[in-house]
């Protein structure tokens, strides 16, 4: 696993053998990035973070911020770790905690919230109606979940790769 562009390319990361991480594939998180394309100067949260890696992406391709919410402590050690040694100078956070617990104690606004839940965890919509509150007007919440053929996306962009199916909402005025 690397980090894809910016000051950081081909930066390694180091993971973790296991169930206890599903890091998303370079092919899925370059036509994520390629996407979304303008990180300069937003505020990002990186919820289900893992070993950081759409975060740490955000941060190479120049946000100002990244909040990183892992609740796993095993793996949150491997997600410090690629943070103290890519992003030492870089402004960034990590919290130890449920997504759950942190939406219930943040009122921070995001410009772009990324979320790769451990698959079933999580329904889109559901989810999104929490992303909501915390996201800015014009902000992008961007989530990555098994297939779901079964459920309408009014407004929602919707990319598939294998069983991987990414989901792009952005947060309009009303």
């Amino acid at each position: 696993m690397r980090v894809i562009s910016g000051k950081y390319k081909n930066r390694i990361l180091k993971s973790l053998k296991g169930e206890a991480v599903r890091p998303t594939t370079s092919y899925v998180k370059k036509s994520i990035f390629d996407t979304l394309r303008v990180f300069e100067e937003k505020k990002v949260l990186d919820l289900f973070s893992g070993i950081g890696s759409l975060g740490i992406e955000s941060l190479s391709r120049g946000a100002k911020e990244v909040v990183f919410v892992e609740k796993n402590r095993k793996v949150s050690k491997i997600l410090l770790h690629n943070l103290d040694s890519i992003c030492l100078g870089d402004s960034f956070q990590v919290f130890h905690q449920d997504v759950n617990i942190f939406f219930a104690n943040n009122n921070d606004l995001y410009d772009i919230v990324f979320a790769d839940p451990p698959y079933g965890l999580y329904e889109f919509n559901a989810l999104k109606y929490k992303v909501c509150k915390l996201l800015r007007y014009g902000g992008i919440f961007c989530m990555e979940q098994r297939i779901d053929k079964t459920t309408n996306f009014d407004g929602v962009k919707v990319k598939q790769y294998g069983n991987t199916q990414v989901l792009i909402w952005e947060k309009k005025k009303k």
